[in-house]
């Protein structure tokens, strides 16, 4: 996917042959180091091969479960006390990844197996643009890719690769590999109803080979499946592939119209702003519900009026650990306005799918961007409202109502403010 980014820049990330593409490598991800791990346990393992393969059965069973139930409960409990401090929760996600990895090699499958499905168990912890995935990625793009990239340009052999047998090969593996992925699409894309452009977006999209395919390369010639020869044919193969994509994506962005109409998923970006001194657990809570079930993070903006006096450092430091004590990704700043001004601000320089006023006397004319109040602590707590416009306002509340329930406001009731009379209530 690596030219995902470019489709979506170009508003094409809600096209339905780009999910379908996105959600068709992800498949086709698994099932690949599915049979990688079947492959090099048979090829390394000791015993019969009916043995090798119930282990390696047993371990990938083992992995599903860890993944599924054990490891994000784990995590979601560290991340609450430790993520804070930005190098522990690093760390703490290096730490499941690792020991994924350890847990598939304890059962003979190799570890990026494991580390495979420690992502995907980590999927909604860790959001894509939050402040944890920004570590990550940078660790990984300095650090990992880098040594990564050494260690395959290591196995190049000069005197190799330029040889008619390998030319030869790196031939018909692009031939195969690119011809396969465009059939591939072609014939799904009309079974799927898209027109030529669109699958001409899937092709793009699943053409380029690159982290997997060198991650399954580099294994493969450590046991002893791969020569060098396929080897540096495989590498001309992620070369040619990343070239054809690259420069038929930009070809792509103009036969294919751009989505004008894209609403996010409702916990995509979540916005919490207060004027006290700190937001109240009920907001903080509200924004971990409304974010975890799309993998989405957000900002908690503390607004004060000019005459008061700065935040202090410590203070914003105790926010930050309330904050990810509620299970939210997110980043605690400060801003100079009264209330209705700094939401109005942070809502135009944020772009934020839902916003979380946390002044129960906070009042706005109904936009597209729906914002939830939470109301005040203790007597004077009354109902949450949604103030948001359009023709989904209903099913907007409805959804808000529906993960607020499950948590510790499923007592409560929700009342959504628009053009409708202000009062009007929708049942929890």
């Amino acid at each position: 996917l690596l030219t995902y980014p470019t489709l979506r820049d170009a508003g094409l990330g809600g096209n339905p042959a780009v999910a379908a593409a996105v959600g068709a490598t992800a498949l086709t991800d698994v099932l690949a180091l599915g049979v990688l791990a079947v492959v090099a346990g048979t090829q390394t393992g000791s015993g019969s091969p009916a043995i090798v393969l119930a282990e390696i059965g047993i371990g990938l069973v083992v992995l599903l479960l860890v993944g599924l139930f054990a490891l994000p409960r784990a995590v979601d409990a560290g991340l609450r006390q430790w993520g804070a401090d930005g190098p522990a929760r690093y760390l703490l996600i290096i730490v499941a990844l690792l020991f994924m990895a350890m847990v598939a090699q304890v059962f003979g499958i190799e570890g990026i197996v494991g580390a495979f499905f420690a992502g995907l168990a980590l999927n909604r912890l860790v959001p894509n643009e939050g402040p944890s995935m920004e570590r990550v990625e940078f660790f990984g793009t300095a650090v990992f890719v880098p040594v990564f990239l050494v260690s395959i340009g290591l196995l190049l052999d000069p005197s190799v690769m330029f040889t008619g047998e390998t030319l030869g090969l790196a031939g018909l593996v692009c031939a195969g590999a690119l011809g396969g992925k465009a059939i591939a699409c072609w014939v799904a894309g009309r079974l799927l109803g898209f027109d030529w452009p669109q699958r001409a977006a899937m092709f793009v999209l699943t053409a380029p080979q690159a982290a997997a395919t060198l991650a399954v390369t580099l294994i493969g010639f450590e046991i002893g499946l791969f020569g060098t020869a396929l080897v540096n044919a495989v590498l001309v193969l992620i070369l040619v592939s990343i070239i054809v994509a690259a420069v038929l994506a930009q070809r792509v962005v103009g036969w294919v119209p751009a989505q004008t109409a894209h609403t996010p998923p409702l916990g995509e970006r979540v916005l919490v702003v207060t004027s006290s001194a700190e937001p109240s657990d009920a907001a903080m809570r509200a924004a971990s519900l409304l974010a975890r079930p799309d993998g989405g993070h957000g900002d908690v903006v503390i607004v004060r009026a000019e005459s008061e006096p700065r935040l202090d450092p410590m203070i914003l430091r105790r926010i930050e650990h309330r904050v990810f004590g509620h299970g939210f990704d997110g980043r605690v700043r400060a801003a100079v306005d009264d209330l209705d001004t700094g939401v109005a601000k942070a809502m135009f320089t944020a772009d934020p799918s839902v916003v979380i006023v946390d002044d129960p006397t906070f009042e706005a004319v109904p936009g597209l961007v729906p914002v939830l109040v939470v109301p005040g602590t203790g007597d004077a707590a009354g109902a949450m409202r949604v103030i948001v416009d359009g023709g989904d306002g209903g099913i907007v509340a409805a959804e808000v109502t529906r993960r607020l329930a499950r948590g510790a406001t499923a007592g409560r009731f929700l009342r959504r403010s628009d053009r409708s009379p202000p009062d009007a209530e929708i049942p929890a």
